[in-house]
């Protein structure tokens, strides 16, 4: 008899400890949505073009340091970047039907040569703040991947990758790109400019350029291919 009792408390547990991760994994599912795509406005604001949604991101520490822990841990962010705030309005403008400039950096390639956004200007450009430690980042990146594949010789995508030479080196970030078979351009920001130029506090984050090096939206956590692709539209609609 008392192993029967033993056998069916057992059972119980294992029974309750089932629902409670059941509960759990839909608590953290909710809080772990695809962030929405903010168009940046002509007069200094970036609009939320689905404010209700929560972001799902990993944030990073200051850039003049190392990267904080690795934890797997995702954090909702505020959805903006305010374009009076951050460096990303270095060129303001006061007419309202003028969009900004985006700001040039510099990261580099896999051979150590110097890479500059404004190379780019020409064509349309989407920048991708990641790193292989990323979970979000890694959510997303098929959908980059299969849109650089269709876009390629129409859009210059630009994977900016968070090289802080501890955490994430050149060597870990190329192996992932390797291993993953992925195939669009990786530049590494190993000198921080690129993410202390447009503030990048957490990873992802993406900006939507058109052929004139204008800001056109920007996305600060994991998107899907339907927001990747509406963006994509966006640059089309805002292209000269």
């Amino acid at each position: 008899m008392n192993g029967k009792k033993k056998t069916l408390f057992l059972m119980a547990l294992f029974l309750i400890l089932m629902i409670g991760a059941s509960v759990l994994y839909q608590s953290l599912s909710k809080n772990y949505q695809l962030d929405s795509l903010y168009v940046e406005s002509t007069n200094n604001e970036s609009k939320d073009t689905n404010q209700e949604s929560d972001s799902s991101t990993q944030e990073v520490s200051n850039h003049s340091e190392n990267t904080s822990d690795d934890s797997s841990e995702n954090t909702s962010s505020d959805n903006s970047v305010n374009t009076n705030d951050t460096s990303t309005n270095n060129s303001s403008n006061s007419s309202d039907d003028t969009l900004f400039q985006a700001p040039d950096f510099t990261v580099y390639d896999l051979e150590g040569n110097e890479v500059h956004l404004k190379d780019f200007f020409g064509k349309p450009i989407i920048v991708n703040f990641w790193a292989s430690w990323c979970g979000p980042c890694k959510m997303e990146m098929p959908d980059f991947h299969t849109a650089y594949l269709d876009y390629k010789d129409e859009i210059t995508f630009l994977m900016v990758n968070m090289t802080d030479g501890s955490r994430e080196t050149v060597e870990i970030a190329s192996s992932f790109i390797n291993n993953s078979d992925y195939t669009f351009p990786v530049y590494f920001d190993t000198a921080y400019n690129a993410a202390i130029t447009y503030s990048v506090s957490s990873l992802p984050t993406t900006y939507f350029l058109n052929e004139k090096g204008e800001l056109i939206a920007h996305a600060k956590g994991a998107i899907d291919a339907n927001t990747l692709q509406k963006g994509i539209d966006m640059i089309y609609q805002n292209t000269p």
